[in-house]
């Protein structure tokens, strides 16, 4: 007669801190710090992440007495597979991501207080994942994601500051805890 397996299927993941680069959300290489949270079924992981970037400060091209003030923060879901190589994973994810974004200016003679704007981008990543305890990951996971939207901040009487990227590509490094 065949024995029952005892073994557990599913765990608990604390994903983070990770730390994240990427460019096209905002005027110029944005940097973050993110936390997480999912479970892993098998080879199946899925994750909920947020993530707070630093504000980014960028000058207007046709007037330098004019600025434009970004803060971001983003939201994402992620669902991987992963392949084991023995304590190294590799793993394909599809994204669906939230990014929201507040934009105020700063010059002589404005009016009104700070914009906001939100879209959801769709990506893909690859995530690497090295485990030297069955209880803890480090990763990186290169990703590339496309924005449904192409939002434009602009200072009226100045013009346009900064349109988000089409395409938006990045990379996050950082750990995770198996519960």
């Amino acid at each position: 007669m065949a024995q029952a397996s005892s073994e557990r299927r599913w765990f608990g993941v604390l994903g983070g801190p990770f730390f994240v680069a990427d460019e096209g959300v905002l005027p110029s290489w944005a940097l973050g710090v993110g936390l997480g949270v999912g479970a892993r079924v098998n080879r199946f992981e899925a994750l909920l992440r947020g993530v707070l970037f630093l504000p980014q400060t960028d000058v207007a091209a046709n007037a330098s007495s004019y600025a434009g003030r970004y803060e971001r923060r983003s939201g994402e879901v992620s669902a991987c597979y992963e392949w084991p190589l023995g304590p190294m994973g590799i793993s394909p994810c599809a994204t669906l991501g939230l990014e929201d974004v507040t934009a105020s200016a700063t010059g002589p003679y404005l009016v009104g207080g700070p914009g906001h704007k939100a879209w959801l981008t769709a990506g893909l990543a690859a995530t690497a994942r090295w485990s030297p305890r069955p209880w803890t990951a480090l990763f990186v996971r290169p990703n590339v994601s496309l924005s449904t939207s192409r939002p434009t901040f602009v200072i009226d009487a100045v013009g346009s500051l900064y349109q988000v990227a089409l395409v938006t590509v990045g990379l996050d490094i950082g750990c995770e805890w198996i519960l």
